[in-house]
């Protein structure tokens, strides 16, 4: 399980990410995952969670969310990262304007009401705000992200 470490600066702050392994991969890794989030929550200022933009299962995050909260998700903020932004549904992403069409924006609209009320309960601070959709691929809703997870991080934890 290799962990990827990149050093970004967001509006003149310098900052540690570490991306790693999501959850519902297979029953053998869960609790190596689960293991791998424990320690490195306590020195984390900040949790993005990915979800696909699409109806999914949450089953999985539930889980997940239940085994980590035991103190730790209680003191880590947290934004979701509604990723594949350009996959949903109704399927008419608009290529010339690198955005969603209507349909989507409503799809996009949807799922981020049903992504709140299915991990609220397990991550109790969780607001619409803090549900963001984005596409990767089309770099559509990275700047919202960014900028959500700078205005979620205290200003204490900058790396100059």
């Amino acid at each position: 399980m290799d962990l990827q470490y990149a050093n970004v600066a967001v509006a003149g702050r310098r900052f540690e990410i570490v991306d790693t392994p999501g959850f519902a991969e297979s029953r053998e890794t869960e609790e190596k995952y689960r293991e791998l989030y424990r320690s490195l929550l306590p020195t984390a200022d900040h949790l993005v969670w990915a979800v696909q933009s699409h109806p999914r299962v949450f089953r999985p995050d539930q889980e997940a969310l239940i085994a980590l909260a035991v103190g730790l998700l209680e003191r880590v903020r947290t934004t979701v990262a509604l990723t594949r932004a350009d996959s949903i549904g109704p399927g008419d992403w608009d290529r010339l304007a690198g955005c969603p069409s209507s349909g989507q924006l409503l799809s996009l609209n949807e799922q981020t009401e049903n992504v709140l009320g299915k991990l609220s309960p397990y991550l109790p601070s969780l607001t619409r705000e803090d549900i963001v959709p984005c596409s990767p691929t089309t770099g559509y809703g990275l700047d919202a992200l960014i900028d959500r997870i700078a205005s979620a991080l205290p200003v204490a934890s900058a790396k100059d």
